[in-house]
């Protein structure tokens, strides 16, 4: 990106990497990691609680945290690669480089464990108070 990208000419600076926009999408795909970051860690800090007072609350907090955890860091994983095209430009596309992995295993993962239950799970204990089903998924 910063060797290879040309700035968009109505852009009117030298090296892409002045390009307001891609300073802009940057931004965007740094605080997308460091909130996927953040609620990883998060969830990591419920689940030690968790294992520290072993009750069906601690569990329950535990499994929704790490739900919302799969939530945020899959959405991130797929927003990020995808701008990771906007900022790379049309050059990023060429297979050598491989890029378009980064998306397709993001998607891969978010499917394996769909992200839609996970999200059911959340809304369904913040408003009815359901506990979490017990599963490999939760």
């Amino acid at each position: 990106m910063r060797t290879r990208s040309r700035p968009w000419p109505h852009a009117e600076v030298e090296r892409a990497v002045d390009d307001p926009y891609v300073v802009h999408t940057i931004g965007q795909m740094q605080t997308h990691v460091s909130a996927a970051e953040a609620m990883l860690e998060r969830a990591i800090d419920i689940r030690l609680e968790s294992v520290a007072n072993l009750s069906a609350e601690a569990r329950d907090r535990a499994s929704v945290s790490a739900a919302q955890a799969k939530i945020v860091t899959g959405q991130a994983a797929l927003d990020v690669s995808e701008l990771l095209f906007k900022v790379c430009g049309t050059g990023s596309v060429r297979e050598d480089f491989g890029y378009d992995r980064h998306w397709r295993n993001a998607r891969t993962l978010t499917l394996h464990d769909p992200v839609a239950y996970k999200v059911k799970l959340v809304g369904d204990y913040v408003l009815n108070g359901v506990s979490p089903p017990i599963s490999v998924y939760t």
